[in-house]
């Protein structure tokens, strides 16, 4: 029984292999030679072996076989493959046993542009330059019975990278570098390509190098050449060689600019064998250092004015288009400027009044400089400060100017000190100019100009005899003022001029004070005062500030009231604390009427607050009606109003109301 079960499984696997046999009568095999090529017709050309297909008649019982091929190359991206249906013009004939090896202008009528299939791009792509796109492929080789659709075969398969040669790699000049102006000029350029060729002999390949001056000193130098800001100065003949030296009998260059470049490789064949049509990247150099930059200036201000004592700081940035480890030297040039004279026409005409030269730096933050030569007196000066790099001129400053020490340092103004920080003219009887005085405690001070101002001298002490200045407050501080009688709460006075004379500083401003009744107006109601002076000596303010005529309250609780303040009001302010001052008019509820049937009014005079106050002596214009259509009626002589919640009247005088 083991026997004959040996034997029926002996039988069924050669049955299954004759069966192999039959499904398959041809196997193929495929090879790739590289370099992969991406040219198509290499896989064709004569005597390429850059594809090979080995195929073998696996069927012995048949004395030969008329064949056809089917090549598919197939990316993620890109299938070319040949048409189903194509039949070649001669079969290729196989015979049992044998291997036969297809190759090169034999492959040709099936990736013929007229035999095949492409989908992912465009047959006149393709036929543009011949150039299968760049990517991972898989190449399949099927043999397919002649005279059908018959599949014979296996299909063979090999994959391959597909790419083109890389674009040159500029080595020197390096992107951004500093080429030195030289005489004569000589400027090496060199380059190699990214990868080795993958398509032959790299004596085969060769180069043009063209240059560019860049137009617009604010674009990307690497983008100049594509947006066309850039003028081609220059391109050489192609030639194999890997570097050129931009020499004397090329285009000269100028110092200071910048410059860029681009090396395109070739075939000699003329095959578009190179990835950006063989550009290399965009390259930029100076040409000299950067030129036309420009240097800020910190200290002093346009204009300044020195004072005598002050030290006469200049102190600037380094340039803004310095490189990394570039030498930077400063010239710094101060001449006197003529009256009615531009500052630039005298920085560039005038003879030098003082200059100064740094040793070179590298690395340099800029530059601080005290200048110990003494300044004339009330003479206007203009300076300039520039950068060199070697003999080069890189960047300069605005040209600004400053003017010398006041005729007078400072005088007094009562027990103010004045700093006097420029003058106009030299005539102390009749003196103008500008400058600064203490105005707080905190030692807060103003500028301010002044005109005609008589000055004289006082035990060897300057000090002012007439005349007076004024400034505005530029920006005022709100000063919070408490209240003597705490209930009333805090004023706020608005400052906004200072006056000084021979007297005393004084400050113009006006008071806000919040109505502390309840009334009618939609937003928070206010007595508000005229704006008027007070002295300021001790910066606190002292004095009084009278009521505007724009103060009016119809009050809702107590309901019916009517409150109007006249002129003599007023706000009485020292050390920063006030006392009111009212003086004005009562009216009360409109059903309280005078004998001529009009709204009653009570005058009020010197009150310190609208809470609790009473009033004696009162002189009513009219007396109030007692009773409708009778003649009774009452004179008020003394009033107490209690609009509060805290007092009350104990007593009632017979007469008050």
């Amino acid at each position: 029984m083991l026997i004959k079960r040996l034997l029926i499984v002996t039988m069924i696997l050669v049955s299954l292999t004759s069966y192999a046999q039959v499904t398959n009568p041809v196997s193929v095999n495929i090879s790739l030679t590289p370099p992969h090529s991406a040219i198509l017709s290499e896989y064709t050309s004569i005597g390429s072996n850059k594809l090979i297909a080995s195929i073998r008649l696996n069927d012995l019982s048949e004395p030969m076989w008329n064949v056809r091929l089917r090549i598919t190359l197939e990316s993620s991206q890109v299938r070319i493959s040949t048409k189903l249906n194509f039949k070649p013009t001669i079969p290729i004939e196989i015979s049992p046993g044998e291997v036969l090896q297809i190759s090169g202008e034999e492959l040709a009528p099936y990736l013929n542009y007229a035999n095949i299939d492409v989908q992912g791009i465009t047959m006149y792509e393709l036929q543009q330059n011949g150039i299968i796109p760049e990517g991972f492929y898989t190449f399949t080789v099927e043999v397919y019975d002649y005279n059908s659709n018959r599949l014979l075969s296996n299909t063979a398969n090999f994959n391959a990278l597909i790419q083109l040669n890389g674009v040159p790699i500029v080595q020197t000049p390096g992107i951004g570098s500093v080429v030195m102006q030289a005489s004569p000029l000589n400027i090496p350029f060199q380059w190699q390509l990214s990868s080795p060729s993958i398509y032959g002999d790299p004596s085969s390949i060769e180069y043009q190098l063209s240059l560019y001056k860049i137009l617009d000193p604010n674009v990307n130098p690497v983008n100049s050449i594509i947006n066309n800001v850039a003028e081609k100065i220059y391109e050489s003949n192609f030639s194999n060689a890997t570097s050129l030296v931009y020499g004397i009998n090329d285009h000269p260059l100028e110092v200071g600019e910048k410059y860029s470049f681009t090396v395109q490789a070739r075939d000699i064949d003329g095959r578009d064998i190179f990835k950006n049509n063989g550009y290399s990247e965009v390259g930029w150099f100076y040409y000299g250092y950067p030129a036309n930059g420009n240097i800020s200036i910190n200290v002093p201000e346009n204009g300044k004015a020195f004072s005598i004592s002050e030290f006469k700081r200049f102190w600037w940035s380094k340039p803004d288009n310095v490189q990394n480890d570039q030498q930077v030297s400063y010239h710094l040039k101060i001449v006197e400027l003529g009256e009615n004279q531009d500052s630039i026409n005298a920085i560039n005409n005038n003879p030098a009044w003082f200059e100064y030269s740094s040793l070179p730096q590298i690395g340099s933050n800029g530059y601080d400089f005290m200048l110990n030569k003494p300044l004339a007196r009330q003479v206007k000066y203009a300076w300039q400060v520039k950068a060199f790099t070697g003999e080069q001129e890189i960047a300069k400053s605005e040209v600004r100017t400053f003017i010398g020490p006041p005729v007078i340092e400072k005088f007094m103004a009562g027990n103010h000190e004045v700093i006097v920080t420029k003058t106009i003219n030299n005539d102390l009887a009749n003196l103008s100019g500008s400058g600064r005085v203490k105005v707080s405690e905190n030692n807060e001070f103003i500028d301010f100009d002044f005109e005609n101002l008589n000055i004289g001298n006082s035990g060897g002490e300057n000090v002012l005899v007439s005349g007076q200045i004024i400034s505005e407050i530029i920006n005022p501080q709100v000063i919070t003022l408490e209240p003597n009688y705490a209930d009333n709460g805090n004023a706020f006075f608005y400052p906004e001029t200072y006056k000084l004379d021979k007297n005393a500083l004084s400050i113009k401003g006006s008071i806000k004070w919040v109505f502390p009744l309840v009334s009618d107006q939609s937003n928070i109601a206010e007595v508000v005062t005229n704006s008027g002076w007070v002295n300021y000596n001790s910066y606190k303010l002292l004095g009084s500030i009278s009521l505007g005529n724009q103060n009016q309250f119809n009050l809702v609780d107590p309901f019916g009231y009517y409150m109007e303040f006249d002129s003599l009001a007023n706000f009485l302010v020292s050390e920063n604390k006030f006392t009111l001052r009212l003086f004005g008019e009562l009216s009360l509820p409109e059903d309280i009427v005078n004998i001529d049937g009009q709204r009653m009014i009570l005058p009020f005079r010197n009150v310190d607050n609208l809470f609790f106050f009473s009033q004696t002596n009162v002189n009513c214009p009219k007396n109030i009606l007692l009773a409708d259509n009778t003649k009774l009626q009452y004179r008020p002589l003394d009033y107490t109003v209690d609009f509060s919640e805290t007092q009350s009247v104990d007593e009632i005088n017979p007469n008050q109301a």
